[in-house]
């Protein structure tokens, strides 16, 4: 979100004299795992309700919201003398943890155990400050409740029928597990470290055919005006200190700790997209490389019935990054890709939510089939 484009759309609301009914921040989106940055939303409310504007504040954690656990009754990581099946958890990004923290000051929250909960689909919920705000969408059937009975939760909402396995599933795993540190915490901390091992592998992918670019800038991409240079030293410490290492020596590695407490996105998805060289010269047209990653996906991915899971080393899923809503960050996305033009982007997304791929490098040998697959694309591509 761009606050400064969100207080000139609030500032021409006031001066038209137009209700602002909400403003939404995003706690983590599907596509990038990027948070809104909430804390300066409240503080823009703050602002224009000195002016006599308000407006509700809706934090959409479908996706993020578990993440806050993370930030709960913190210990000491204590791991296996000998190092084996260790996975250290990964604490969040500093900005991450603030944003996460101002949940409690938004007015709505939504939450989907069935996503980074674990939990099976359908368990999602949306919770007020202010249990009023939950009526003005309440129905009831006369043909289910009657009026001398109590409301029930399903009458909130606007789906009729909920099923039950799915809150009460939730409700176990929470006493089960528990929502702090020591439970989801621990575990989310360790899908983390393992979703930032597999940036690393995609940000050093790239060989003199392919070009594998995430979406999320290295920490030399960052500075002011980054040097080729930098960031080509940047991704040799990577290969030779991150990848292929024992989890157990990059913790024990204070220099190698640092900068991959700062790699890849606010919340455990990795987007990125990859282009082609042929003939030493870089692709520019973005319809071929739409193409090209098109076949990426459709060779890691299960979307028909007669597709094979055992030969799918890795599953992505993909999406469309549209010109119209990322603009300029988008144009720079597609500079770093060698492309050029005005067209929406067919990009790629990883997810990873297990601690187990770091485990005796199993991240390292799915990134390498990986590659091999972005090989047999290139050449199909070339046999066009």
């Amino acid at each position: 979100m761009d606050t400064k484009a969100l207080e000139e759309r609030l500032e021409q609301r006031l001066n038209d004299k137009q209700a602002v009914y909400a403003v939404v921040a995003l706690m983590g989106s599907t596509e990038q795992g990027a948070i809104d940055p909430l804390s300066e939303v409240l503080e823009i409310r703050k602002k224009f309700e000195a002016r006599g504007l308000s407006f509700v504040v809706h934090a959409d954690a479908a996706w993020g919201g578990y993440f806050a656990s993370m930030l709960r009754e913190r210990r000491r990581l204590r791991a296996p003398r000998d190092g084996r099946g260790f996975v250290p958890q990964l604490p969040l990004p500093r900005y991450t943890e603030k944003e996460l923290l101002s949940l409690k000051d938004a007015d709505s929250v939504t939450i989907d155990p069935h996503k980074s909960g674990y939990i099976p689909y359908p368990a999602g919920g949306l919770c007020y400050k202010d249990e009023r705000m939950k009526y003005p969408v309440t129905w009831k059937s006369p043909i289910v409740y009657r009026d001398d009975q109590p409301f029930s939760m399903g009458v909130y909402g606007i789906e009729g029928s909920k099923p039950g396995a799915a809150p009460v599933a939730a409700y176990l795993s929470h006493e089960v597990l528990g929502l702090h540190r020591e439970g989801y915490g621990a575990l989310l901390g360790e899908a983390i470290f393992s979703c930032t091992k597999m940036y690393c592998h995609w940000a050093t992918m790239s060989t003199c055919d392919i070009i594998v670019t995430p979406f999320n800038l290295l920490p030399a991409e960052k500075e002011g005006c980054p040097d080729p240079k930098k960031i080509e030293k940047q991704k040799q410490f990577i290969r030779e200190r991150i990848l292929n290492r024992p989890n157990i020596e990059l913790v024990g590695d204070e220099e190698t700790w640092k900068l991959v407490k700062e790699l890849g996105s606010d919340l455990c998805i990795n987007a990125f997209a990859c282009n082609f060289r042929i003939k030493d010269k870089v692709n520019e047209d973005i319809v071929e490389a739409n193409y090209f990653n098109t076949r990426l996906f459709e060779r890691l991915s299960i979307t028909q019935i007669k597709d094979d899971m055992q030969s799918r080393p890795l599953i992505l899923t993909s999406s469309v990054f549209t010109q119209d809503d990322y603009q300029g960050c988008l144009t720079h996305f597609k500079n770093r890709l060698g492309l050029v033009g005005q067209q929406d982007l067919y990009a790629l997304v990883n997810v990873i939510m297990s601690p187990f791929p770091t485990e005796g490098n199993f991240s390292g040998q799915l990134a390498e089939e990986s590659k091999n697959r972005r090989g047999g694309s290139q050449g199909l591509l070339q046999a066009q």
